[in-house]
């Protein structure tokens, strides 16, 4: 189904897409759910619609105005449409109908921007992903737009996945603290009676037993190449790696002068650890018949 201002009807839900909607998909879903219940108040079919828009800007990473102010946005759009339509058929050749027309129909093709004001506080936000939110905010207000989003970001589901963890855990400890506190206490009383009560009773610990002190061979030279991988997994700075091996070593008792420990050798063995692996892993490395290109984020360019 197709009209003659707005184009084809939308008839899947937004929060499946991979953009932020603009205002022609918008109206494109606003026409489609008017047709399929015409019953149904202007006003409720946009609340309907901003749900499925605030899926997608939620997977974006990218915050959004009040539900009130989004909704009043949809509305003005409706209410500019609704002025053309009714515009005589045999008038719109005219140059001031072509003339609203044209311009309502570049603005379908504008991002419907339901990002608040201060949206560029991302860019100062300690979030390590906000900065890459915001260019892809940029990005989709471009005509025609750049950028895609996975229709599972792996971040934003990581982040969400660790709140939800975190809140079930602090509901959880706060739920069983005091019961499990007055728990250990009878427990502890009811083991004293029996330890006072039983000469044989003897007690066995759980942990596997560990040696007092362990000696290791360690090289004096390449010790920070041998570390580098572990390192670079951590994303440790090359300082914080020195510091680290130093802290060992005085701890087992060793002589930080006797091992190769300085910013400039610990760049340079990184470097080579980084060229061996690069090597090994291209010529270790089948071509394979297909390919597949998945992102976990947003792709912007």
């Amino acid at each position: 189904m197709s009209d003659w201002l707005i184009g084809d009807c939308v008839f899947s839900s937004l929060a499946e897409g991979s953009r932020l909607p603009t205002k022609g998909v918008v109206m494109a879903r606003f026409l489609a759910l008017r047709r399929a219940n015409r019953s149904k108040e202007t006003r409720e079919i946009f609340c309907e619609i901003l749900k499925e828009i605030q899926d997608l800007w939620e997977k974006a990473g990218i915050p959004t105005k009040s539900n009130c102010s989004c909704v009043n946005e949809m509305m003005k759009m409706h209410a500019e449409m609704s002025s053309i339509k009714k515009i005589p058929a045999g008038k719109r050749n005219e140059y001031f109908a072509t003339t609203k027309i044209n311009k309502f129909s570049s603005s379908l093709k504008e991002l419907l921007d339901l990002s608040p004001q201060d949206v560029d506080q991302l860019k100062t936000s300690r979030n390590p992903n906000a900065s890459i939110d915001y260019q892809f905010l940029l990005a989709q207000r471009e005509i025609p737009q750049r950028g895609y989003i996975d229709r599972l970001d792996k971040k934003h589901f990581d982040r969400e996945a660790k709140k939800q963890k975190r809140s079930a855990s602090l509901s959880r400890l706060s739920a069983t603290h005091l019961p499990i506190a007055q728990q250990e206490q009878d427990d502890s009383s009811e083991s004293e009676l029996h330890v006072s009560s039983d000469d044989d009773y003897s007690l066995s610990s759980r942990a596997t037993p560990r040696p007092c002190s362990i000696t290791l061979q360690l090289p004096a030279k390449t010790i920070l190449k041998a570390t580098a991988q572990a390192a670079d997994a951590r994303d440790l700075s090359v300082r914080d790696h020195i510091a680290m091996l130093a802290s060992t070593i005085n701890a087992g008792g060793g002589d930080i002068n006797d091992v190769t420990l300085s910013v400039a050798s610990g760049s340079r063995q990184r470097r080579q650890n980084r060229r061996e692996l690069i090597n090994n892993m291209r010529e270790q490395f089948i071509k394979p018949h297909h390919v597949v290109i998945h992102w976990d984020t947003k792709l912007i360019k």
